[in-house]
């Protein structure tokens, strides 16, 4: 535990202290704590421009989450995070708050088979393709982003019933229609 706990940047060290420990910046947490964190079911992480705030700077990517494989709902939001590559481990998400960011791929997602409802508007995503095998999604929120199409929502969503996607600039009525197909309203 405390080997990952020195592999992780300054600025992780600091979000778990003043997030989840409520300590000083440099504190050095016990083993106890250390064994805290690596079990968290729920993390919220929002950065200065967020509405309530806990974090004052601005997280650039999610590596300090490698570890936490217990993570049900994650809050990570108003951030300038560019790739989810620390949460593709995190087999136990139900819930996911990545709005607010400028990530522009949502491949690290595709085998979070349990997640539910994802928050990811306000972004720079171009493709909802990496949902694919997410059949368990009932909420989705992708509006603010660079999404042309939905493929990746499929028949097999069948929990999913509306998406909220507007505004997308490259959305129009075509792909408004082809969700709705499906069954799926378009908000």
């Amino acid at each position: 535990m405390s080997l990952w706990w020195q592999s992780l940047s300054p600025l992780w060290k600091s979000a778990f202290n003043l997030t989840v420990l409520v300590k000083d910046e440099s504190y050095v947490p016990s083993q106890t704590e250390l064994k805290e964190i690596l079990s968290l079911k729920v993390l919220r992480i929002v950065g200065p421009k967020g509405v309530h705030p806990n974090f004052d700077y601005h997280l650039e990517d999610l590596t300090g989450l490698k570890e936490l494989k217990e993570l049900e709902i994650l809050v990570v939001t108003y951030h300038k995070i560019k790739k989810l590559d620390g949460i593709r481990e995190s087999k136990n998400l139900r819930t996911l708050f990545i709005h607010d960011n400028e990530i522009e791929d949502l491949s690290p997602l595709k085998d979070l088979k349990l997640l539910n409802e994802l928050y990811c508007h306000s972004n720079m995503i171009a493709t909802l393709k990496p949902l694919r095998a997410l059949s368990r999604l009932r909420v989705l929120f992708c509006s603010n982003n660079q999404i042309s199409d939905f493929n990746g929502i499929s028949e097999k969503h069948s929990e999913l019933k509306s998406v909220t996607a507007m505004p997308n600039e490259k959305i129009g009525p075509k792909q408004i229609r082809e969700l709705e197909d499906l069954n799926i309203f378009c908000k």
